[in-house]
């Protein structure tokens, strides 16, 4: 478990910003950037590729979606079973679950429920997912969120619904940053 936990803090406390807790805060910077040719106010003016990008956050993190979400309250879960082998792992147990709490609020930020069409794409994408799950079960209902999941990601891609808000993204990208970053020196108390 130590070893395991170790190699969480050489991955996640790497100096990279492009695979480790850095990418984070750069990310957040990106996002608000006019100047980068990689800002996404320049790779998404006019709001082309925006709701794919937005989506992909989405899916991402929450637990519905086809990658199995930010997993962050699972880590905690594992701090807190191996408490009684390795000692006290209360306080990176908790600054996890508050990497998660950000996390969600990034997903809710990226895709607001109180937008129809994002709703809407929330609801296909965990159709599609539960449909994945319930295997040769899920065939029929599957391929109709599928298909009509496509159909909506193509009618958006030109153009958003709304606006982004990207200054609001950033924030809670940035919130991110930082309970990604005090999870990893909690993690590294452990050692």
């Amino acid at each position: 478990m130590r070893a395991g936990i170790a190699d969480c803090v050489a991955h996640l406390g790497a100096q990279s910003a492009s695979f480790a807790v850095p990418a984070w805060g750069k990310w957040a910077r990106l996002v608000t950037d006019t100047r980068n040719a990689k800002g996404w106010p320049r790779v998404f003016a006019g709001g082309r590729g925006l709701t794919d990008a937005l989506l992909s956050i989405w899916d991402g993190v929450e637990p519905v979606g086809a990658n199995g979400g930010h997993l962050r309250d699972l880590y905690a879960d594992f701090l807190d079973e191996a408490a009684p082998l390795i000692g006290d792992t209360a306080a990176a147990a908790s600054a996890f679950r508050e990497s998660g709490r950000r996390w969600h609020a990034l997903a809710e930020a990226a895709l607001p429920e109180d937008v129809p069409e994002y709703r809407r794409l929330r609801e296909l994408t965990a159709d599609l997912a539960a449909g994945v799950a319930a295997g040769d079960e899920g065939a029929a209902a599957r391929a109709e969120a599928a298909g009509e999941l496509w159909a909506l990601r193509a009618e958006l891609h030109e153009k958003p619904p709304v606006e982004a808000d990207f200054a609001a993204l950033a924030a809670c990208l940035s919130t991110v940053y930082e309970a990604e970053r005090d999870a990893v020196e909690a993690l590294r108390g452990l050692g």
